[in-house]
C-alpha cells in the first residue's frame, strides 16, 4: 500500500483526468468523437455517455464513494471494451486505462482485493 498521500492522489487522479477529457469531450459535440461514436451505433447518446463518464469520475474521485467509482468505471470501460470488439476498432485505449484504473486502487486500496474473511 502506498502511504503517501500525494503520491495516492497523483495516481488516482491520472485516469480520472484521462476519463474527464473524454466525458468533456462528448459533452463538447467534438467532431472526431461524434464521427467515432456514431460508427459505433451510439450516436444519439453521445450527451448521455458524457454525463454517465463525468459522474463516475466524481465518484471515483470521493474517497467516501472510491469504492463504488471503481466499479462503476470497470462496467463503463468494460464496456467500451466490447463495442469497440463489435466494430472491429483497436481496444488499446480502454484496455490501458482500465489495467491502470487496477492498478491504481490495488496499490491505494489492497483490502478492496483481499477477502474479508476465510470461507
Amino acid at each position: 500500500m502506498i502511504k503517501n498521500k500525494w503520491i495516492q492522489w497523483i495516481l488516482i487522479a491520472l485516469p480520472a483526468l484521462a476519463l474527464l477529457g473524454s466525458g468533456f469531450s462528448k459533452l463538447a459535440g467534438t467532431e472526431q468523437v461524434v464521427k467515432g461514436l456514431t460508427a459505433l451505433g451510439v450516436g444519439p447518446y453521445i450527451t448521455l455517455i458524457g454525463v454517465i463518464e463525468v459522474v463516475i469520475v466524481g465518484l471515483y474521485l470521493l474517497p467516501v464513494t472510491r469504492n463504488i467509482g471503481f466499479f462503476l468505471i470497470c462496467s463503463y470501460l468494460g464496456g467500451a471494451i466490447i463495442a469497440h470488439l463489435a466494430h472491429g476498432e483497436p481496444v488499446t485505449s480502454p484496455v490501458v486505462l482500465l489495467s491502470f484504473v487496477w492498478v491504481v486502487m490495488f496499490l491505494t486500496k489492497p483490502g478492496l482485493f483481499l477477502p474479508s474473511k476465510p470461507l
